[in-house]
């Protein structure tokens, strides 16, 4: 019987790993990753099984996915362990729960928690929202990786929670430094000498979609005052996946059922892993953790966990699971599908009418990218100069969360191959430098209405003077005897695209000194104009 602290400190072990490897993600002043910093969505089941009904491929199955398999096959052989022992969403609510009810008593079991503890949640929910996600996946509009935990965790840290660290951890640091105090001065530069090299990152990121973001991650906390892993018990489609393959597990519970005369371990399981005890108080071994709560606070001695062959034969207690719930779930998922089709976003991506859909040097073709992209904006945590954000449904509803290039407010690095290499799906495909320099993601054309020298005949070549390529994608006319002069009486250059060389990287967006909407502006158009 394992200690009740062993299964804290392993909990705790897997939060650091994953928080080390998120922090490892952030641009560092290299263009190498060398970090596995994907490895949590490597052991995911659910994003696994969106890529393979998506793509209708196993390609890259075993490059990437396999050690999702070896999860599956070790949850059959000894239950739903990754839920209670690896997940760093459900070790940070266990973490947090004594916070979260604000000291009073830990509440567990059916009637657990603060609120609504009279109401009845049916486990199966999980299951009829995984049928709802995995319905219009098979028609290749994936949206596993905006219900998967593993995704909400790293998206929630990328676009609100690190954010928002940093800013508090500059503004302080930028407090105490205006003291210049000869006590607090030198312990102040070494502290934050050693945040900016491991924790803080390389550029304040400000991104779209924070608030929102940081309310869904808060409210999956803030429903532990419901029931103890309410976001676990009821919603989570990877833990719904790994809870079917549980059932068969060879986990094996002596008693099967409550005892007669006890309800201890329903009382005190935060998953209530049993039927209703006037039900027969069977053991669901689908909805078990294997916290060993059940073994530890038995007042009786009577209570173990073991493995056994013969227990796969008996999947412990009947499931909530309803037929009809089923097919409604399965009907709703096909309306999934129909209704994003007929979005006008979809029409004009069809067209190619959305002009402002930039995608990151090595993205896939759009249907193909939205296909494999989980939403886990790994792409856009390690970007150096954050012009990579979240798309706000720029290219429709299905491309929530996905990564497109904002040059206003930051441009595509023209040596940077890092987002290619921390995409856990390859949507975005790793390049090389030599090959990067080649892809375009767009281009850019000249605003003459807006542009200095075009509009106001003032000299201005920031965006010649920025641009990447070995040959100037930007050039400027040269002044000729009769052309109009500038305002201060120098040879007026206007400046032009060769479309042939641009690769719409939007430096030149970026640096514009025209306020506002810039003078020069890239658009997702990849021929020329």
């Amino acid at each position: 019987m394992p200690s009740p602290y062993l299964r804290r400190a392993v909990q705790l072990f897997f939060i650091l790993i994953f928080l080390t490897l998120f922090v490892a993600t952030t641009y560092r002043g290299g263009n190498e990753v060398h970090y596995p910093i994907n490895v949590f969505f490597q052991v995911d089941p659910l994003t696994a099984i969106g890529n393979i009904l998506a793509t209708k491929s196993f390609e890259g199955f075993v490059d990437f996915f396999l050690p999702s398999l070896i999860i599956l096959l070790a949850t059959i052989i000894i239950g739903r362990f990754f839920c209670g022992w690896v997940c760093p969403v459900g070790g940070v609510l266990d973490l947090l729960r004594p916070v979260v009810y604000g000291g009073k008593a830990r509440a567990r079991g059916a009637e657990g928690g603060l609120w609504l503890k009279n109401a009845k949640f049916p486990k199966s929910l999980k299951y009829y929202l995984l049928i709802i996600i995995l319905i219009p996946t098979l028609f290749s509009v994936n949206l596993t990786g905006i219900f998967d935990p593993l995704s909400i965790a790293i998206r929630s840290l990328t676009i609100a929670i690190y954010p928002l660290f940093s800013s508090l951890s500059f503004s302080i640091f930028s407090w105490l430094f205006g003291f210049d105090l000869p006590v607090i001065t030198p312990v102040t530069d070494a502290t934050y000498g050693f945040l900016s090299r491991i924790i803080l990152p390389f550029k304040q990121g400000f991104f779209a979609l924070s608030i929102f973001s940081l309310a869904i991650f808060l409210g999956i906390i803030i429903a532990e005052r419901i029931r103890p892993r309410f976001w676990c018990r009821y919603l989570c489609p990877l833990g719904a996946v790994l809870s079917i393959f549980a059932t068969f597990s060879f986990l094996k519970r002596t008693p099967a059922r409550l005892c007669k005369d006890c309800q201890d371990c329903s009382d005190n399981c935060i998953m209530d892993a049993f039927s209703e005890f006037e039900k027969g108080g069977d053991f669901l071994k689908g909805e078990c953790i294997l916290t060993e709560d059940c073994v530890t606070l038995c007042q009786k001695g009577r209570v173990e966990n073991t493995l056994s062959l013969k227990s796969i034969r008996s999947r412990g207690g009947r499931s909530d699971i309803r037929r009809r719930y089923v097919i409604t779930s399965a009907i709703a998922g096909l309306f999934v599908q129909p209704l994003l089709s007929v979005s006008p976003v979809r029409k004009l991506k069809k067209e190619g009418g959305i002009n402002f859909l930039i995608r990151p040097p090595g993205a896939m073709d759009e249907a193909e990218f939205i296909e494999r992209c989980i939403k886990c904006t790994e792409c856009m945590m390690v970007c150096p100069t954050g012009g990579l954000q979240p798309d706000i449904a720029m290219g429709g509803l299905e491309s929530i969360y996905s990564p497109v290039l904002v040059p206003r407010i930051g441009y595509c690095e023209y040596l940077c191959t890092l987002c290619g290499q921390v995409c856990p799906t390859d949507a975005i495909r790793e390049l090389k430098v030599d090959e990067k320099k080649e892809t375009v993601i767009g281009k850019a054309y000249i605003d003459t209405d807006r542009c200095l020298p075009w509009a106001h005949n003032v000299n201005c070549i920031v965006c010649e003077e920025h641009c990447p390529t070995a040959d100037k994608a930007i050039k400027y006319h040269k002044w000729k005897e009769g052309d109009e002069p500038s305002t201060d009486g120098s040879p007026l250059k206007k400046p032009y695209v060769i479309y042939d060389l641009c690769v719409g990287c939007g430096i030149c967006e970026n640096k514009c000194p025209i306020g506002g909407r810039s003078a020069i502006i890239v658009t997702s158009m990849k021929e020329e104009i």
